[in-house]
């Protein structure tokens, strides 16, 4: 089981840019808060929903405003934008629905368990992450802290996680080739590359 960490988002000035987008009633979560804290350039932010309802009225909002949001491009997974104003590209994704905890509970690596989301109980934005978020993003450390979902996609993110400069740690690397064998998921291999999450 993960264990996560509640913050107001305010103790991180760092987040200020992107909390504008919580505006659009859904939460960012995943790979962008490695680029965020480590003073990186932000690839792209991934707005997840709890439910479609929620979805369905953010991808209103974002079609309405043609001058500040840009169209890139649709998939089953999510339609993607481009902020005019916070110069950014983000995606509204329709794969999954669940709260910051579900939603990050699916990921496969500490390093992307990250949330920033509006808690409506304190009426401010707050922030939920991994207790290892920071040691192993600072270490440069991808470590399996959840039941993978899809082996063959998880390592297929390790190659990518390696081009930025982060290493399976040990435990990782036996946990994960274990999971590909045990499923017998080589000899589908080319089915499962682009499935799953961060």
């Amino acid at each position: 089981m993960n264990n996560y960490i509640y913050t107001p988002a305010n103790s991180f000035s760092k987040l200020s840019k992107i909390k504008s987008f919580l505006k659009l009633g859904g939460f960012i979560s995943g790979g962008c808060f490695k680029n965020i804290f480590k003073n990186e350039s932000i690839r792209d932010l991934d707005i997840f929903f709890e439910n479609e309802q929620q979805y369905e009225k953010a991808l209103e909002t974002v079609k309405s405003n043609k001058r500040r949001y840009k169209f890139i491009y649709a998939n089953d997974n999510c339609e993607s934008f481009y902020d005019r104003v916070i110069k950014v590209r983000f995606e509204l994704v329709k794969s999954q629905f669940g709260s910051p905890e579900e939603i990050i509970d699916k990921f496969d690596f500490s390093i992307t368990k990250f949330a920033l989301f509006n808690n409506e109980t304190y009426d401010e934005a707050y922030c939920v992450y991994h207790d290892k978020f920071f040691e192993h993003l600072m270490t440069n450390k991808l470590v399996i802290q959840s039941d993978v979902l899809n082996p063959v996609a998880a390592l297929n993110r390790v190659f990518k996680y390696n081009t930025y400069g982060y290493g399976l740690c040990r435990e990782s690397k036996v946990t994960l080739i274990r999971e590909v064998m045990s499923r017998g998921e080589i000899s589908s291999i080319d089915n499962n590359l682009y499935f799953g999450f961060d």
